[in-house]
């Protein structure tokens, strides 16, 4: 793990990360089950989660919005 990483930052000097809260994901799947069940797991760590139902829909909102991470099934 990068110690600059934007993703993560550290928790104390024993090397320990946490998730930073603030990072917007983006999660593409076209399984509602799964969007909603990986939409609660995110929000719980406090991640701000956007949903997209394919790719088409994911491209879209990747060149209108800013993601830190995306996530896809493939």
């Amino acid at each position: 793990i990068d110690k600059d990483s934007k993703v993560l930052s550290s928790t104390n000097d024993k090397n320990e990360y946490e998730i930073r809260p603030d990072l917007k994901v983006l999660v593409v799947d076209d399984n509602a089950i799964n969007q909603k069940l990986i939409k609660k797991l995110m929000e719980k760590t406090n991640l701000t989660v956007d949903q997209a139902f394919d790719g088409k829909e994911a491209l879209g909102k990747v060149k209108e919005f800013y993601y830190d991470l995306v996530f896809m099934d493939i």
